[in-house]
C-alpha cells in the first residue's frame, strides 16, 4: 500500500486546496472517468498531509493508510461523489478479525461489492466533497468488532468517565456520536454516552467524531492548513484508541476467544478421531504400521489426544488412534 501512495503523491508539497478540488466531485461529474484526473489532484493533496499525520501517533505498528477510488467502479457503484484517505489497522490485525466480520448478504445487491476496508474497520477518514473537507473517526454498521469492543468497554463507568474527558478536549466545532443523533462535542456528557450501551449493536449508521470545513473556509487555502489538521489528528487519536479493538484493548474478547476456539477445535479433532475409530479400553485392535504392523492386541487405554496404549502381549505399545484399526 506504501508504494501506492507513493506513486499517487509523487513527493508533491501541500500548497492548499483551491475551488477546483472541490468542483472535482459536483454531480454531474460523479458517473465520468472524463473527471478522474481532476479528483485524483484533489485526493493527492489529501494523501500529501495523510502521510504526514504518523508523526502524531505514538503506536506507528497499528497505522495504515488507504484511499478511496478516484475512477467509477462496482465498489463505489460506479459514482465519485467524495474522495478520502482512511487510517486504520495493518493488513495483519484485518486478516486475524476476518471471521468475526459480518459476512455480504448476497441477496443485496448494493452491498455485493462493498468490500472497502473502510467500512468494516474503524478508522480515521480525511475526506474532500463538493462541499467541505471532512476529518473524523469512523465506525461503521459493518465495524462489528470495533463496536462489541466499545460497547463492552463503556459498559463500565469509569472508561466512560474517562471518554468524557476526552471529548472535553475536543474543539467546541466537533460533532460526535451516531450520524442520524449528532451533538456538539462539549453537550455529550457520561449519561449520553450511557445511553449509547445499546445503540452500538443495534443502529445502522455511523459512529462518528466529525470535524468539517466550510470550503469558503479562506484557512484551506493556505499551505499551513496541513499543520492544523496535525492538530486536530492529534485530539482525535486518543478517541480512536480508545474505542476501536486492538490487542491491548481487547474488550471484545477476540483474543480469548481465538484461543478457546483453537483449544475446542483441537479437541473435537480428537473426540471425532476416536469415534470414527469406535475405540474404548478393551477393544481388540490390529496396529497398521511400525514395528508392530500387523499385530494383534487390546486398546489398555486412551489419552483424549489421539494417542492409546495397546498391549500386544505383555508388552504395552503408544500408538496413534489412526495406526490402529478394530480387530
Amino acid at each position: 500500500m506504501a508504494n501506492m501512495l507513493d506513486a499517487l503523491v509523487g513527493g508533491a508539497p501541500f500548497n492548499g486546496f483551491a475551488p477546483a478540488d472541490f468542483d472535482a466531485f459536483e454531480r454531474k461529474k460523479w458517473s465520468s472517468r472524463v473527471y478522474t484526473k481532476e479528483r485524483r489532484v484533489a485526493l493527492q493533496k489529501l494523501v500529501v498531509i495523510g502521510r504526514s499525520l504518523k508523526d502524531v501517533v505514538p503506536e506507528v505498528d497499528y497505522y495504515e493508510v488507504g484511499t478511496s477510488d478516484d475512477a467509477p467502479s462496482m465498489i463505489n457503484n460506479r459514482q465519485v461523489r467524495a474522495a478520502w484517505l482512511y487510517i486504520t489497522r495493518p493488513s495483519e490485525a484485518r486478516t486475524a478479525l476476518s471471521s468475526r466480520l459480518l459476512k455480504t448478504n448476497l441477496s443485496d445487491a448494493s452491498a455485493l461489492f462493498d468490500i472497502s476496508v473502510e467500512h468494516q474497520h474503524a478508522c480515521i477518514l480525511f475526506a474532500i466533497d463538493l462541499e467541505r473537507i471532512l476529518l473524523e473517526i469512523h465506525i461503521s454498521p459493518r465495524a462489528v468488532v470495533d463496536r462489541m469492543n466499545a460497547a463492552r468497554k463503556l459498559s463500565y463507568q469509569e472508561d466512560r468517565e474517562a471518554l468524557s474527558s476526552l471529548f472535553g478536549a475536543l474543539s467546541p466545532e466537533a460533532q460526535v456520536g451516531f450520524e442520524d443523533q449528532l451533538l456538539p462535542a462539549p453537550d455529550i456528557t457520561r449519561e449520553t454516552i450511557q445511553d449509547w450501551e445499546s445503540v452500538w449493536s443495534t443502529s445502522q449508521f455511523a459512529f462518528v467524531v466529525r470535524l468539517g470545513w466550510s470550503r469558503s473556509d479562506q484557512a484551506l487555502e493556505a499551505a499551513t492548513f496541513g499543520e492544523e489538521i496535525k492538530e486536530r489528528f492529534s485530539q482525535l487519536w486518543p478517541i480512536f484508541a480508545f474505542l476501536a479493538w486492538s490487542s491491548t484493548n481487547d474488550f471484545a474478547k477476540v483474543v480469548v476467544e481465538k484461543t478457546i476456539e483453537r483449544v475446542e477445535k483441537k479437541l473435537k479433532k480428537n473426540i471425532t478421531q476416536v469415534n470414527d475409530c469406535e475405540l474404548n479400553p478393551g477393544t481388540r485392535v490390529t496396529i497398521l504400521s511400525g514395528l508392530f504392523a500387523g499385530r494383534a492386541g487390546y486398546v489398555a487405554e486412551l489419552d483424549g489426544k489421539g494417542q492409546a496404549k495397546v498391549m500386544v502381549g505383555p508388552v504395552s505399545v503408544s500408538v496413534s488412534i489412526q495406526d490402529v484399526k478394530p480387530s
